[in-house]
């Protein structure tokens, strides 16, 4: 096809674009990008005039009415068709609900420690010597410290001496009431006989009442001290530190030759605890979940915990409890969880992040 013929059909083309547009208005108008290929036999229209019809971007009518040229409205009919016949691809819509979707509930937490003591000293005192270094693994009722225990020695001899004296009185009060017995008993015998008169007798029996009475104290006297003895054991044993259950000491707060004491009676100088010593296998994680969410958590629920030291090992878990009440300010509600593998890098006071399951509900992503 020459210039000349191309040049004809772009201006039929625009004359039909003119006269639709005078007879049907704007509503009627389809643009369409025409990607024509006819062959019409002799006087085939090539993709060459589609291409000049988008340059000059025509709006093609539905239908062509007008007087031009034959063959111009059969190429538009045949283009308005085609575009009419090729449905456009609908974008599919994704959908917002996500109650199908599995999704975790993550949080972060702690590591703690159910069985976690501050072991310390039942009285004041200055510790003479340590047993145990930190990490240390220890075993219930083993010996961790000592304290000084001179003086508390020596009252617990005297103690004893006491006991002994006691003991010693109660014995010679016993011959004297036993010897008292023996005469008032002859005494009895020779009353009867007339040997003795009656007031003889009551005297020996008087006697023999004095030394029971006697020996009676002495005995109260001996459990005095043997109960004395007994404190004054009690209060060496305390200056004696001992381990009150197994578990692994994580930190010594005191040194040989400082004063340790229960409470902080001797101000910034005392020291108020030696050990801390905790339980390994009672180790759990504690997470907060938000109140918008703690309703899709529940006891038994498995859940993977990771420690921000080894983040590419996860460990199982389970809940064991729901804290009954909220942190009012952070809106809160505690979570325990129970470790279901133990493993020596875990410890106390690690940071973990924890996903929660919940079978094949769905949870919502929560941010700590």
């Amino acid at each position: 096809m020459n210039k000349q013929s191309r040049a004809q059909y772009i201006a039929d083309l625009k004359r039909v674009e003119e006269a639709s547009s005078e007879s049907s208005g704007n509503n009627s108008k389809v643009k369409t990008t025409v990607f024509v290929f006819l062959l019409l036999g002799v006087g085939a229209v090539s993709g060459i005039v589609a291409q000049d019809a988008l340059n000059e971007n025509i709006l093609v009518p539905d239908a062509v009415t007008s007087k031009s040229d034959e063959l111009t409205a059969e190429i538009l009919t045949v283009a308005v068709s085609q575009s009419k016949a090729t449905p456009i691809p609908e974008k599919p819509v994704q959908s917002s609900d996500k109650s199908h979707a599995l999704e975790k509930l993550n949080a972060t937490g702690y590591v703690i420690a159910r069985r976690k003591a501050t072991v310390s000293s039942r009285v004041l005192g200055r510790i003479e010597e340590l047993y145990v270094e930190e990490g240390s693994k220890v075993s219930k009722d083993q010996k961790l410290a000592q304290l000084d225990n001179q003086i508390e020695t020596y009252q617990l001899g005297l103690a004893e001496a006491r006991l002994a004296s006691a003991s010693a009185s109660a014995n010679q009060v016993k011959a004297q009431f036993k010897d008292a017995e023996v005469k008032y008993l002859r005494g009895v015998d020779l009353a009867k006989s007339e040997f003795i008169s009656s007031d003889e007798l009551e005297t020996l029996e008087s006697a023999m009442n004095i030394q029971k009475a006697s020996y009676e104290a002495a005995l109260q006297q001996v459990n005095v001290e043997k109960h004395e003895v007994a404190i004054q054991k009690q209060l060496l044993e305390n200056l004696v530190i001992y381990a009150p259950f197994d578990g692994t000491i994580i930190s010594k707060n005191a040194n040989e030759g400082e004063i340790v004491s229960p409470s902080s009676a001797g101000g910034g100088f005392t020291r108020t605890g030696i050990y801390t010593l905790v339980d390994m296998d009672s180790l759990e994680v504690e997470i907060e979940v938000s109140e918008s969410y703690i309703s899709r958590v529940a006891s038994g629920a498995i859940a993977s915990i990771s420690l921000n030291a080894v983040p590419e090992v996860e460990f199982p878990a389970e809940v064991i409890a729901i804290i009954p009440t909220a942190d009012r300010r952070n809106e809160t509600i505690k979570v325990r969880l129970s470790l279901l593998q133990r493993d020596n890098r875990i410890l106390p006071d690690m940071a973990v992040r924890v996903k929660l399951n919940e079978g094949d509900e769905s949870f919502a992503s929560v941010n700590f």
